[in-house]
């Protein structure tokens, strides 16, 4: 008799589209108050992406780039620390599971941050979603879809070199949603608005 089952990559597509699915509902079944409560920001450590988009000081001129190293430091210090938490978990026996519940948690938050843009800037929305993933959640995207590699393996390995270079993928990431994000939403806010009229 042949097995039926459903492949560790599939699983976790299969939780990553839920999530989308249930936090897209949730918001649409919010009532109007409730939503303007929720940030369409949910990337950002402690709200440091909308500090950084905006680029800005008091004076309305451009921040240096040395004057926003705390902020790199500090989304290098949690992005670092949320990809540590990933490898370590991996390389024990539950490290399946928690990245299902990882996979199913990232498209709620996806699926409620989407709607949210859709609410607040209407069929704009998506766009403005996007401008928010670009472009340091490609590299996040990587160290993601590596660790939930070594996790689905059935001999979990330490990979400490591997990992390394993670880290570094994490530093030019930061390095992106510091320096590069703000330019980047900048320009595209400023397209999105003269094509939503």
């Amino acid at each position: 008799m042949k097995k039926v089952g459903i492949s560790y990559e599939k699983g976790l597509l299969a939780a990553f589209l839920a999530g989308t699915v249930a936090g897209t509902i949730l918001v649409n079944m919010m009532s109007s108050e409730m939503r303007s409560g929720l940030s369409a920001f949910p990337f950002s450590a402690g709200g440091a992406m909308v500090e950084a988009a905006k680029g800005v000081n008091e004076a309305g001129s451009k921040l240096r780039a040395r004057e926003q190293l705390p902020l790199f430091f500090h989304l290098f210090r949690s992005r670092s620390l949320a990809a540590a938490v990933g490898w370590l978990v991996g390389l024990t026996p539950y490290g399946t599971a928690c990245f299902f519940l990882a996979a199913g948690y990232g498209g709620l938050t996806l699926g409620v941050s989407q709607a949210v843009f859709t609410w607040q800037k209407g069929l704009a929305g998506p766009g403005y979603f996007l401008l928010t993933l670009m472009p340091h959640c490609l590299f996040y995207g990587i160290i993601w879809a590596a660790l939930a590699v070594w996790a689905g393996k059935q001999t979990p390995r330490l990979r400490l070199f591997p990992f390394l270079c993670l880290l570094a993928v994490c530093g030019i990431g930061a390095a992106a949603e510091c320096w590069i994000f703000p330019v980047v939403w900048r320009l595209g806010t400023g397209i999105l608005s003269r094509t939503s009229y």
